[in-house]
């Protein structure tokens, strides 16, 4: 967009910030929203009848401070996509309810080949965080591998994010606030990381503060952006259940976690898989089954990970095979993938894959790889 399009399209945003239907009305008609600028009052009055507004419109200090709103932007490599661009995210752009304007700084690309969105409480548990793990060491092997979506909140959107950098998966922060700000504040060092290896991305201008209804409004972005949004943990009434809810308006592909029903953070996830909302999601298998989503062709092993062995054991072979395909697995789920073993057999396999340091065994019994 060229520099009086920007500053057009920067006033209807100051205009109608909360009433997007407002704005997108105003939008549909001047997919050039620099000629606003060049309506005298008599013209402009059809689009903005309200007298209040028109003179925010016409306000010298409103316009100058804007002005130079855009050139901060500028400076800081921020990028500003119109509603109307064609560089404006095609997933979000399919969504009634898009803004007008979306800012974004990073460098992972706008249109992601798969996009997971993974959101939950700010209270999650180790159950939580752990099935946040083995979602996103299980998406670290799909091809072509997905982006994570999430709002860079504590609990399970933190986990998501730094899950995702740590196994090389690009990752997208929707903000409830502007780029000029980082909140809550001590997610700053994930989110400058995120920069690296991803965006932040927010549709509130400079020095918009994180109020409560924008986070509800953050939530249809992260929604709206996602191919499939997994709720992973959840009270009955939670910014996740507003993400899920708002996905599945969307036609997007839900699924929600499972648990105890006397479980605060469980109660949401249930009910939304009682009445039909969200899938259940029992496992990272069953996830890609039903998404259609591929995996990488398995990964020849190095040979100098299998220096224990003078001759490699197939068994070990076998076993450091399935452990690529799977986060973690207990010695009873690897015996089913190698039904030709005994007991002892795996026994053996497993002490010598440990001591050689390419599997650990987890507090829960699990047995996954270094």
């Amino acid at each position: 967009m060229n520099w009086s399009d920007l500053l057009g399209a920067r006033l209807i945003q100051q205009l109608f910030l909360h009433h997007g239907q407002q704005a997108r009305a105003l939008v549909q008609q001047f997919p050039h929203p620099g000629e606003l600028l060049q309506l005298d009052d008599t013209a402009l009055s059809q689009w903005i009848p309200d007298p209040e507004l028109l003179q925010i419109w016409h306000n010298p200090t409103i316009r100058h401070n804007l002005e130079k709103e855009l050139e901060w932007y500028d400076k800081y490599q921020i990028q500003i996509d119109y509603l109307l661009d064609p560089q404006y995210p095609k997933r979000l752009k399919e969504c009634p309810d898009a803004p007008i304007l979306l800012y974004h700084r990073g460098s992972a690309t706008k249109e992601p080949p798969r996009s997971i969105a993974i959101v939950g409480t700010r209270k999650a548990t180790s159950y939580g965080k752990q099935v946040v793990r083995d979602i996103i060491q299980s998406a670290s092997l799909l091809d072509p591998k997905p982006i994570i979506i999430s709002g860079l909140a504590y609990g399970i959107d933190i986990e998501a994010h730094r899950c995702a950098l740590e196994n090389n998966l690009d990752t997208y922060a929707i903000l409830a606030n502007g780029l000029d700000q980082i909140y809550p504040s001590a997610h700053r060092k994930t989110a400058i990381h995120i920069l690296e290896q991803g965006a932040l991305w927010s549709e509130f201008p400079k020095n918009t503060p994180a109020y409560p209804l924008h986070f509800l409004q953050r939530n249809r972005i992260i929604a709206g952006m996602s191919d499939v949004v997994i709720l992973c943990e959840s009270a009955i009434r939670g910014g996740g259940m507003a993400t899920a809810r708002q996905a599945a308006s969307y036609s997007r592909e839900v699924y929600a976690l499972p648990g105890r029903i006397h479980d605060l953070y469980s109660s949401g996830c249930n009910e939304l898989i009682r009445n039909q909302t969200a899938n259940l999601f029992s496992s990272t298998d069953q996830l890609w089954k039903e998404l259609g989503w591929n995996r990488n062709k398995k990964k020849k092993q190095n040979p100098k990970e299998l220096s224990i062995f003078e001759t490699p054991s197939e068994l070990s072979i076998l076993i450091l095979e399935r452990l690529a395909d799977h986060a973690r697995l207990t010695p009873d789920e690897l015996l089913d993938y190698c039904p030709q073993a005994s007991l002892q057999d795996l026994s053996i396999a497993l002490t010598a894959l440990e001591i050689e340091g390419l599997i650990e065994q987890d507090t829960g019994g699990f047995i996954k790889r270094r």
